[in-house]
């Protein structure tokens, strides 16, 4: 079987180039997109996986945490516009005890693309964003203010980002 540069087996579920990690990601937007409750991966602990065998989080786990971290049991998919621009994806969730909405965004383009959000009938006055790409792990942006009903805001490249109303 060929090997992906990393000297293991060519298989795209043990891939851990940074392309094969993120489509990861678009895998689970997929699923969620389709109207799927829930995504499912049968490999946790191996390099390849969530876990790596050292017991820390390799990146396909904070791709994957970038929907299982802040949309949490209670929340459901809303609709929204899955495609907005060319290699931007995009899920909405709400929490249906508050008001919390999550929203995650995947750039698969070369470039950072400017991206905004409408929230015509939102109470919220931020977002905190969180960004995971390959020089990210999940991490921390600023706060984004709620302005005439939305948010704007520059998605990396080649990145999936969270939005988590506050």
């Amino acid at each position: 079987m060929p090997t992906n540069g990393n000297g293991r087996s060519g298989n795209p579920i043990s891939d851990t180039t940074w392309s094969a990690v993120l489509a990861t990601g678009k895998g689970i937007h997929d699923c969620m997109a389709a109207g799927m409750n829930a995504y499912v991966t049968w490999y946790i602990v191996r390099y390849y996986g969530p876990i790596g065998e050292d017991g820390t989080v390799t990146k396909r786990g904070y791709v994957m945490s970038q929907y299982a971290r802040f949309i949490r049991p209670g929340y459901r998919k809303v609709q929204c516009n899955p495609t907005p621009q060319r290699n931007v994806w995009v899920t909405s969730y709400k929490d249906t005890t508050s008001s919390r909405v999550v929203i995650v965004a995947l750039n698969i383009g070369a470039s950072p693309i400017q991206q905004g959000f409408a929230l015509p009938h939102g109470s919220m006055t931020s977002f905190a964003q969180y960004t995971t790409s390959k020089a990210k792990n999940c991490e921390r942006g600023a706060d984004l203010p709620m302005t005439n009903g939305g948010f704007a805001t520059t998605l990396d490249a080649l990145s999936i980002t969270t939005f988590v109303s506050k």
